[in-house]
């Protein structure tokens, strides 16, 4: 099953761009019509959109307060997160091969302002262009306080997040305190270098659903996301590993939030 409700299909811009309209949580959004089923920009009343151009905006508390993300590096080889050369922007986790637990991630310093009660839709297109291997995970979604550790153990209390492991198969974790459910298939299974677009639906909290490339996947769970404290989360790129001499790189290409306002 594909995202909403196309309602218009043109073919526009030049050579085979096609651009389409669609209906979701009340809103018409525009989206390209190629492999990825990005979305363009949605009408809703609170957006956010970073798509790397100018490097990364790394948040200071200030006076004034400036930049929006956090950067969280645990590991003394040490791992990196930063903007990398590349058409349209692009930042990139990468963890060296030290034997030692490491993290490469991205957040907004428990800043938690996206309220899934209020339709938040979160997407993302990603690549993973080192395959995680050992015990180093990737996690691209959105989450609650920041928490050192695993995503089955010690990590975000609070989680809805696609994950990849070696095999390049993606699953879903999703946890609100309350329902808990790990390492759901989704079908589909990436190689190193080639990019997904991942997309949550938060328009029912108690029923989430789940998208790569615009088609909906693990459509057979039910993802309840209803019990999460104050219901409001931050979005994570994240690549974690427990200890080892694990590798693994995520490349992000962009990242939207959007939501009705409240």
């Amino acid at each position: 099953m594909d995202i909403g409700k196309v309602v218009t299909s043109a073919s526009q811009g030049i050579g085979s761009t096609a651009i389409g309209e669609r209906w979701v949580n009340k809103h018409p959004e525009g989206y390209h019509k190629g492999t990825y089923s990005e979305t363009m920009q949605p009408h809703s009343e609170c957006y956010f959109y970073d798509d790397f151009w100018n490097g990364l905006n790394i948040y200071a508390a200030g006076p004034p307060v400036t930049g929006t993300w956090t950067r969280q590096i645990t590991g003394a080889a040490p791992p990196t997160v930063n903007a990398v050369a590349g058409a349209c922007g692009w930042v990139e986790n990468a963890f060296t091969n030290a034997d030692q637990k490491q993290e490469a991630g991205l957040y907004w310093s428990d800043k938690r302002t996206w309220a899934i009660a209020y339709g938040l839709q979160f997407e993302a297109k990603c690549v993973a262009t080192v395959l995680p291997t050992l015990e180093s995970e990737m996690w691209i979604g959105v989450g609650g306080d920041y928490a050192e550790g695993t995503i089955v153990t010690d990590g975000p209390a609070e989680h809805a997040f696609f994950v990849l492991d070696g095999s390049g198969a993606v699953v879903i974790y999703t946890d609100d305190t309350v329902n808990d459910n790990n390492a759901i298939a989704t079908g589909v299974t990436l190689t190193a270098g080639v990019g997904a677009c991942f997309r949550i639906d938060f328009t029912d909290p108690a029923s989430v659903k789940f998208y790569i490339n615009g088609v909906r996947v693990a459509a057979g769970t039910i993802f309840n996301m209803n019990q999460v404290p104050a219901l409001v989360l931050q979005p994570y790129l994240w690549v974690h590993k427990e200890s080892g001499e694990g590798v693994g790189t995520l490349a992000t290409d962009y990242v939207r939030l959007w939501q009705e306002r409240y």
